[in-house]
């Protein structure tokens, strides 16, 4: 009776999503023309959201891709302004990759976006990065599955290859949170945006919920 009154609690009280699977969706490198705009339109056609990790080069070149973002609803992290390796540079010159992109996405977009995440690039960092980021209000955000899509971009049947990665490294890893990591930019996306509705199919066969980097951190 002790047993089935405590398995009565249990299913009552405690939320059914104990158990649920999360993943999030980012995207580096941008904004680019073009090819961050059929991101977001595979995004709306799922009704997905997900953090696009721009360089304040870029955002410079495209602001009107940046405000696109936004409108959609997915989150804006920073990856500094043009892409050195931070690991290689004096901490006053990390604080200005930083601070720069972070002035011209504000100017941009106002304070309507708070920017708390920071994505290194390259994937590359130490400690002493990790301090300065942290004194400038950002949280580090890494990866648990690399998608590798700006490798097999190259690649005949790049898409094929992505998704084939993307999916066996899910399965492998059987964990309930995992961020991945896109390229929006940086190069020719075509076989990612390919990828990109197959990819979204599969995680939610495999009873994936796509969510918003914030929800998943929360979590």
């Amino acid at each position: 009776m002790k047993r089935l009154i405590l398995g009565l609690f249990l299913l009552v009280f405690l939320p059914l999503s104990a158990n649920e699977k999360i993943v999030a969706l980012t995207f580096d490198d941008g904004p680019w023309l073009k090819q961050t705009e059929k991101i977001l339109k595979i995004l709306d056609k799922y009704k997905v959201k997900a953090t696009f990790f721009v360089l304040g080069c870029q955002v410079k070149r495209y602001p009107e891709i940046l405000r696109k973002i936004v409108k959609q609803g997915s989150e804006i992290g920073n990856h500094t302004y043009y892409h050195p390796d931070l690991t290689k540079l004096k901490n006053k010159q990390i604080k200005k990759e930083v601070l720069e992109t972070e002035k011209l996405i504000k100017k941009i977009v106002g304070d309507s976006v708070k920017l708390t995440y920071f994505r290194p690039p390259y994937l590359s960092i130490n400690k002493r990065v990790e301090k300065v980021l942290n004194s400038l209000g950002y949280k580090v955000i890494m990866q648990t599955i690399d998608s590798n899509d700006w490798y097999y971009a190259r690649k005949k049947d790049g898409s094929k290859l992505i998704v084939k990665r993307v999916l066996r490294l899910i399965d492998k890893s059987n964990k309930d949170k995992e961020i991945i990591v896109f390229h929006d930019g940086g190069g020719n996306r075509k076989a990612t945006i390919q990828a990109l509705p197959i990819i979204i199919k599969e995680l939610q066969k495999r009873g994936y919920k796509i969510v918003s980097l914030k929800e998943i951190l929360k979590n």
